[in-house]
């Protein structure tokens, strides 16, 4: 027998094999290798082996690494020997499921709780951040407004000591709301031609965070002028900065500030409030929200945002060259910034509160890191659940005191019930697993006690029952396999009653073959020599499948067979009469047994005595419909009746079709039946496709028939193969169409095309 040749999956195989073997057996030694150096690190770990040298080196990487090697395959090893010796049981797999099942849900909600809760209360702190300087922003305008009416209301002839000494009165006493306010007021638009009067107080912890000493009589900026706010109300206001006035420093100058412009009569009055970002006002909002604010304003905006739909905004070159300036500062600094405004370090964790903010000097608005609150769990705590609204009026802490109650309740009650089901679903596994011994023992007497009245116990009774019907399916079985067989020995009977040898006829080729659908078919086809040169042909399909079938299809086979040479025999009769007849050409007798035996009118009479010996051996409910022919060779002609088959397809050389289907009924229904005759002419490359419906009914994968139009349609493209050729096409076609599905009928097919003589 020869060898089967090696896939490359076996190969791998035994290339794994080979190396897993040779894995195990080197790493005793790796492991003995590697102890001993981890000994020697230990003993003499800051001596010349493994100190700042070439060889202490590499004696220490050889050593980790062995170490790790080792480190790592024991580790497999003895994890994969916990889990045989800890996994076996299924009570155990059960209870530690359980445990997994129990504990995730509480450590996730947990976890859930408190990014939810932590989360919650930094966006609230921001928010209060936000808010705080919101309202000072608000106040600043509302100030402003104030201050601009009442300028209008005094005398336009109000010389500018006058005006001047009555802003610093009024500033004065904006010192307590604002702290550090500047008032700057122009007679006109605020141009460089308008008078300018200004009051400011300097004093240490009102004076402005960042180191910008730009003056306040300075003109307004140009791009103020093109705000739609000062064109519509003639009035701006918001948090704005001067940046950083060298690159080494990376915080900006902020401020809140407020323009806002009055017209009466021809009287033009330009107020601007500034109240800078300084320690007074801080510590306010300290007080205020009862946290550590702190100023932190960086000079230059974020470089990545998102836009109000949330989408990010690419980097645009600018922002890139902003973002190199940043790094450079920073790292000019000495690395990260860990000192607020006021100078003050940092200590421990806090987090940005971004705000856009207006560039003085250009207009820009972006968005800046503007100020720092600590990110601590206590002042999270403090802020959300002691101050927040939330902790207020739902008196948050109770209800999560009351929800964690309710909580380990239900996860208790889960817990006991989860073991009294693995005990009893346990319980009926080992159960089960002693009733499978026995089963495998061979005593079928064993039963499982059953002491529940659920799907446990209705398994337990299943288990029964199918133990009591074991040895009943095992007998069972063997007169299945009897019948198997002797539907084996059948089907080799049946292949016996098939044609084996095709006639030698020099004008046509013949091909034929079936294939059953259960074994055995009912479906028949024959080609028979009745004399040298004259071949009966047949097709047949008997009603039914299977056994039955084939019984009445072997019937069916011994009437052809017979009516064969009973035709055969009366042509013998009629060659000797004919021979006779040129001797005495007067005998009136003779002359009428030649014509009885004349070919024509022969199929007839076949279908004729087949129908009726059918009639009598077979039940009334068994039938078969026959195409049965006979062909002259010498003269190419084919002589047939169809007797209720599927009309065969003649198709001619040029490509024209033609359907067969005189003939009658089909046989083995009524005894009385008559069939008609017809022959035509089978000339070179014509084909006759005679087949059961087997194949014209062959359905697809969604329930559609091949139909005989689609059988047609095929047969004249492929008109060109030979017989044989032609035969398994058609069988190619029909498979290809089922996809796969399984046969609902007996496929028989019978070819006949004329050759073509040299």
């Amino acid at each position: 027998m020869r060898n089967q040749p090696t896939t490359s999956k076996q190969t791998l195989s035994r290339y794994f094999n080979r190396f897993r073997n040779w894995v195990r057996g080197v790493m005793p030694t790796v492991a003995l290798v590697a102890a001993l150096l981890f000994i020697l690190r230990t003993l003499f770990g800051n001596t010349f082996l493994y100190g700042e040298n070439i060889l202490g080196e590499l004696l220490g990487a050889v050593t980790t690494i062995l170490i790790f090697i080792t480190l790592v395959y024991y580790g497999f090893k003895f994890f994969r020997w916990i889990k045989r010796k800890l996994f076996w049981r299924v009570r155990r797999r059960l209870l530690i499921t359980y445990l997994f099942v129990g504990l995730t849900p509480i450590v996730l909600l947990t976890g859930l709780s408190f990014i939810f809760v932590y989360g919650v209360a930094l966006n609230a702190m921001s928010q209060s951040v936000m808010n705080q300087v919101s309202a000072t922003e608000k106040q600043t305008l509302e100030t402003a407004r104030t201050l601009a009416n009442e300028i209008l209301l005094l005398s336009s002839t109000t010389d500018e000591k006058s005006l001047k000494n009555w802003l610093d009165e009024r500033n004065k006493i904006l010192q307590a709301p604002l702290p550090g306010a500047q008032i700057a007021v122009w007679r006109g638009n605020g141009d460089e031609k308008d008078s300018n009067i200004t009051s400011e107080i300097d004093d240490e912890k009102t004076r402005g965070v960042g180191d910008d000493k730009t003056p306040i009589k300075t003109k307004l900026p140009e791009w103020l002028k093109e705000k739609k706010e000062w064109k519509e109300k003639e009035e701006w206001s918001g948090l704005s900065f001067f940046p950083a006035s060298n690159e080494r420093e990376a915080f900006g100058t902020p401020s809140l500030r407020a323009i806002v412009r009055k017209k009466k009569d021809n009287n033009s009055i330009t107020v601007l409030l500034i109240v800078p970002i300084n320690r007074t006002l801080v510590e306010r909002y300290r007080d205020n929200l009862q946290m550590d604010v702190r100023p932190c304003f960086e000079s230059d905006p974020i470089v990545s945002i998102n836009d109000e739909n949330g989408i990010t905004i690419e980097k645009s070159d600018e922002r890139k060259d902003i973002e190199k300036n940043t790094e450079r500062r920073i790292q000019r600094r000495g690395g990260q910034i860990r000192s607020d405004q006021f100078g003050e370090t940092r200590n421990g964790s806090y987090v940005w509160v971004v705000m856009t903010a207006t560039d003085w000097q250009s207009g820009e608005r972006e968005p800046h890191h503007a100020f720092l609150f600590p990110s601590s769990l206590t002042a999270a705590s403090q802020q959300f659940l002691e101050r927040g609204y939330l902790g207020q009026a739902f008196n948050l802490w109770n209800m999560l005191k009351v929800f964690g109650i309710i909580f380990l309740i239900l996860e208790g009650t889960a817990l006991i019930a989860s073991v009294l089901m693995t005990r009893a679903v346990t319980s009926m596994v080992h159960r089960l697993y002693r009733a499978t011994n026995f089963i495998n023992r061979g005593d079928f007497s064993h039963r499982i006690k059953a002491d529940s009245h659920d799907q446990l116990g209705e398994l337990a009774e299943a288990f029964n029952d199918m133990s009591s019907n074991i040895e009943t399916l095992l007998q069972e079985r063997v007169k299945h396999e009897r019948l198997e067989r002797e539907v084996e020995i059948a089907a080799q009977v049946q292949s016996r009653l098939f044609p084996e040898k095709v006639p030698d006829l020099l004008n046509v080729e013949i091909a034929a073959e079936c294939r059953a659908a259960r074994g055995v078919a009912g479906d028949y086809y024959d080609y028979v020599e009745v004399i040298p040169g004259l071949v009966a042909v047949a097709l047949g399909d008997v009603s039914g499948k299977g056994m039955s079938a084939s019984l009445v299809m072997s019937n069916l086979q011994a009437s052809l067979r017979s009516q064969a040479a009973i035709t055969a025999e009366r042509l013998s009769i009629a060659e000797r009469a004919a021979a006779v007849a040129s001797a005495q050409t007067t005998d009136r007798a003779l002359a009428r047994v030649m014509a009885d035996a004349n070919i024509e009118g022969a199929i007839s009479r076949q279908c004729s005595n087949i129908n009726k010996q059918l009639c009598k051996s077979t039940d009334e409910n068994r039938f078969a419909t026959l195409f049965l022919a006979l062909y002259e060779d010498r003269t190419r002609t084919l002589h047939y009746t169809n007797a209720g088959h599927n009309s065969p397809i003649l198709v001619r050389a040029v490509g024209t079709t033609e359907r067969l289907t005189t003939g009658g009924m089909m046989v083995g229904a009524f005894d009385f039946a008559k069939y008609d005759e017809a022959n035509l002419t089978l000339n070179a490359n014509d084909i006759l496709i005679v087949f059961s419906d087997g194949i014209s009914e062959a359905e697809s994968q969604s329930n559609e028939e091949y139909t005989e139009d689609r059988l047609l349609k095929f047969v004249v493209e492929n008109r060109n193969l030979s017989a044989h050729d032609l035969r398994d096409a058609i069988f190619n076609e029909v498979d290809k169409w089922a996809d796969g599905k399984e046969r609902g009928d007996d496929q028989t097919i019978l070819i006949l095309k004329g050759r073509e003589l040299a």
